[in-house]
């Protein structure tokens, strides 16, 4: 692992990240400690106790914000790497379109949902994340993580499968590494996808894990739903009171 590929899996060191908080005490905009300051934070108001807080933009071409998704994502990819159910191996795999039928930049991710599709049919696919990227020549390929089961033909029905659902022959598939948590979560920050705005870069489903971080998270809003328990705090767009 790089010094830059392991710095994207270190946490965040702020704690202003623009959450709601029971303390809406006013806060200062300036980025302070937050390694991933965002160029854009927009203001919201509590309605009940008046206090102001900065919220991120969370817009893809904002670096601050690019790099703080790239890094939640990393940590994302490699929760799955290093946690998958029995009898399945986390993949890592790229698929690549023919430079002849490379798809342009506001087309969806047809070929893409085809191959899970396929592969899920033939119950060849658990959990799955991926990240959209275009080459130099204008051709879009992804990257991603799979759950799969052991494939004893030589990787002969997979490479069927990615040529039936629109993809070229050149594709990759082997044994993920936390190594390519960094790798493949690099192209978010630095935009190699050149998608068309509002185009998802990148995806997971349902059932891909998540960090321990996200999931005590989860718990802790799940149970608060179940006693009742509402937050202090609501919040508005500052300009709206104005």
């Amino acid at each position: 692992m790089t010094q830059g590929e392991a710095g994207l899996l270190d946490p965040p060191r702020s704690e202003a990240e623009g959450r709601g908080t029971h303390n809406c005490h006013e806060r200062d905009p300036s980025p302070g400690r937050d390694p991933f300051p965002c160029s854009n934070r927009l203001p919201l108001t509590c309605t009940n106790h008046g206090g102001t807080i900065w919220v991120r933009c969370n817009r893809r071409r904002c670096d601050g914000c690019a790099k703080r998704t790239q890094w939640l994502f990393a940590a994302r990819l490699r929760a799955g790497i290093e946690n998958v159910p029995s009898g399945l191996i986390a993949n890592f795999g790229t698929v690549t379109f023919p430079k002849d039928k490379a798809p342009a930049p506001d087309a969806p991710h047809s070929a893409l949902r085809s191959l899970f599709q396929r592969m899920r049919y033939r119950e060849l696919l658990g959990a799955y994340a991926w990240c959209a990227q275009t080459t130099q020549a204008g051709v879009r390929h992804y990257h991603g993580i799979f759950h799969m089961p052991w494939m004893d033909d030589n990787l002969i029905t997979w490479r069927e499968l990615v040529v039936a659902s629109g993809f070229g022959p050149q594709n990759r598939l082997e044994q993920a590494t936390a190594e390519d948590a960094g790798y493949i979560a690099r192209y978010i920050a630095r935009d190699f996808a050149q998608l068309a705005p509002g185009r998802r870069v990148y995806g997971f489903s349902r059932d891909f894990p998540r960090p321990d971080y996200e999931t005590t998270k989860a718990k802790i809003a799940e149970v608060g739903a179940e006693i009742g328990l509402r937050p202090e705090c609501e919040w508005v767009s500052a300009y709206e009171l104005l």
